[in-house]
């Protein structure tokens, strides 16, 4: 989806700032869709699946000590983030357009709360924490995403359902030739593989984020 974010204007517009709106333009279209279409969801289907995501969670936290380098750790680790995709797109939202963008993700976080999955919940607190601070004026140089909280939302989980897949593709190429050893080496071929699938992050002035931040997750 990309960055986007609205900016005052106090002369005439410049192509940036046609992108940006052209961006929120169509997370909203999208956001449209996902709403329509959500409407036909069964209640009982719902929580069979938000079942199935605790499931997935807990059995990929399972996975500890040296197994939760294995194979079959980042089979669970992309059924997770799969699942929990699945979830997400199914249950979209409307922010509260009473709320500030902080009020807005802590919204964001009290509906995924529940599914106990540590990773989703630290970004989602890491973004209302970073509107809170641009709202007082703190300046915050952390990776966020601006926009409706639910685009914002689906597309951290989908980057992270990507990167889930590609370390498994790379840990079962490893697992086949016999070289799956983890390692430095093997964290940095990880790193290029995720760069090949064009997930390296940037923030919000266009600039790469370096992998190793533990918040540039999205």
């Amino acid at each position: 989806m990309g960055q986007c974010q609205a900016k005052p204007r106090d002369h005439a517009p410049r192509p940036q700032d046609k992108t940006q709106n052209d961006c929120l333009d169509g997370m909203e279209k999208r956001l449209e869709e996902l709403l329509v279409g959500a409407a036909g969801h069964a209640p009982g289907a719902l929580r069979e699946l938000k079942a199935r995501v605790g499931q997935a969670i807990l059995h990929h936290r399972s996975f500890t000590g040296d197994a939760s380098h294995s194979l079959a750790a980042r089979e669970a680790e992309f059924e997770k983030w799969q699942l929990i995709h699945k979830y997400i797109h199914a249950t979209p939202y409307r922010d509260r357009g009473t709320l500030a963008r902080s009020g807005q993700r802590r919204d964001a976080l009290e509906r995924i709360r529940d599914l106990r999955d540590n990773e989703l919940t630290d970004w989602v607190c890491l973004q209302a924490e970073v509107a809170t601070n641009l709202e007082k004026g703190v300046q915050d140089m952390r990776p966020r995403k601006n926009g409706p909280s639910f685009p914002v939302l689906l597309e951290y989980v989908a980057n992270c359902k990507r990167k889930a897949l590609a370390v498994l593709k790379w840990a079962q190429a490893g697992e086949k030739e016999g070289i799956l050893t983890v390692n430095n080496e093997w964290h940095a071929r990880t790193r290029e593989i995720l760069n090949e699938h064009g997930l390296t992050e940037f923030d919000e002035d266009g600039n790469p984020v370096l992998t190793s931040d533990p918040m540039a997750r999205n």
